[in-house]
């Protein structure tokens, strides 16, 4: 059986900011929820890939030469 989850409703649960919520893995890597409040510093992690999908708010994402913001339901 496929499982199948709400980012929405994972989201709702969540009462701490910086604290990330795993809420599965595919193919060996975890799918981490994140909620966040202000500025994150820049930082790496040479060890995994990330995807960043925005359920409730804006994230600006300031990279060495470029800059994106993502709005709800982007990624």
């Amino acid at each position: 059986m496929i499982n199948k989850s709400s980012l929405y409703q994972a989201y709702t649960t969540m009462q701490s900011y910086g604290s990330p919520m795993t809420l599965g893995k595919v193919n060996g890597c975890e799918i981490n929820l994140l909620k966040v409040q202000g500025n994150v510093s820049w930082h790496l992690h040479k060890e995994r890939d990330k995807m960043i999908i925005v359920v409730k708010g804006r994230f600006s994402i300031y990279l060495e030469d470029q800059e994106a913001t993502l709005e709800e339901n982007e990624a």
